[in-house]
């Protein structure tokens, strides 16, 4: 017979540990009535970081960007419920510009700095997922997009600092 442990939610508002419906990691499968395998793998009992994900998994680097993608893909669903892929695109142009004068102004603290450019990207994925595309999709037009890229002449934009690709006339 297994040991049965109880895994627990962190309230994110007031930090406090509270017992909660019977959940499973999607990552590694524990339930709040068995975390045996996260406490073999980390040393202590694990804690729900969303619905589906644990702490023992959140942690772990071997988490595929399937594993993250499907997660965040949940989150966005049950989140931003009437939000189509327009309007992802909307919401990231906010994101950019405020990032965009935060690197301007040259305010930078690097966490928040990272965090503004994961905001950009998490509109641009939920736009994405909105729009019919998978994380596959994605990284075989990013593994094409880049082939192409390599291929071409870029010429440097010396008023804006930015390149862009010589223009072919086909």
């Amino acid at each position: 017979m297994g040991v049965m442990l109880r895994c627990w939610f962190m309230d994110s508002k007031n930090n406090d540990m509270e017992k909660t419906k019977i959940r499973r990691c999607y990552s590694c499968g524990c339930t709040d009535d068995d975390c045996s395998q996260c406490i073999e793998k980390t040393g202590e009992p694990c804690r729900w970081i969303s619905e589906t994900l644990c702490s023992a998994c959140y942690s772990n680097p071997d988490k595929t960007l399937e594993c993250i993608f499907t997660e965040f893909r949940q989150f966005c669903a049950e989140t931003y419920p009437l939000a189509t892929e327009a309007s992802c695109l909307e919401k990231l142009k906010h994101e950019a510009e405020e990032l965009s004068g935060e690197v301007w102004r040259g305010e930078r603290k690097e966490s928040e700095i990272l965090e503004e450019y994961v905001d950009c990207l998490m509109c641009l994925l939920d736009g994405m997922r909105r729009g019919g595309f998978t994380i596959e999709n994605m990284r075989l037009a990013f593994l094409h997009k880049l082939a192409k890229n390599q291929k071409r002449d870029w010429i440097h934009n010396p008023k804006d600092n930015t390149y862009s690709h010589k223009k072919v006339n086909a």
